[in-house]
């Protein structure tokens, strides 16, 4: 799957909902849930009366997504581009990155009382938390670029 394949399909799925880009070498893709459809292999190209279908399994195509974030990492640490490491510390604050995240939902009773129920959990999102940034994010490494 060529880049420009990927990025109709990301646009297509994100903007309009849907699995059929207009171009491209692909007339549609089908999503497969690793656990729900085993045994159809990730990257999958079958023919069909209406063009090629390609079957992406989502647990590997997400992994694929942290490959290339990580080769895009190393490619900005050993870049001498000042605009673009400027563009990345502007942005690195909202960028997406696993976090924890609690919520405390309040029910109000029958008899006029209220329970509080807390959740735990891991997210991943762009929010910041106290406007803070964990050390972990890599602004130090880029910051004297």
């Amino acid at each position: 799957m060529s880049a420009e394949d990927r990025y109709r399909i990301r646009c297509k799925l994100l903007h309009q909902g849907t699995s059929l880009p207009k171009r491209g070498q692909y007339a549609s893709v089908s999503f497969v849930d690793p656990v729900g459809a085993p045994g159809i292999p990730h990257g999958l190209v079958s023919g069909h009366a209406e063009g090629k279908n390609i079957a992406l399994d989502v647990k590997r195509l997400a992994d694929e997504l942290v490959a290339g974030l990580r080769a895009w990492f190393t490619r900005l640490e050993h870049s001498n581009s000042r605009r673009r490491l400027r563009n990345v510390e502007r942005n690195i604050k909202t960028l997406v990155r696993l976090q924890p995240k609690v919520e405390r939902p309040t029910v109000a009773m029958p008899d006029g009382s209220v329970m509080t129920f807390e959740f735990r959990g891991l997210t991943t999102s762009s929010t910041l938390v106290l406007g803070s940034l964990p050390a972990s994010h890599g602004t130090l490494a880029l910051a004297g670029r």
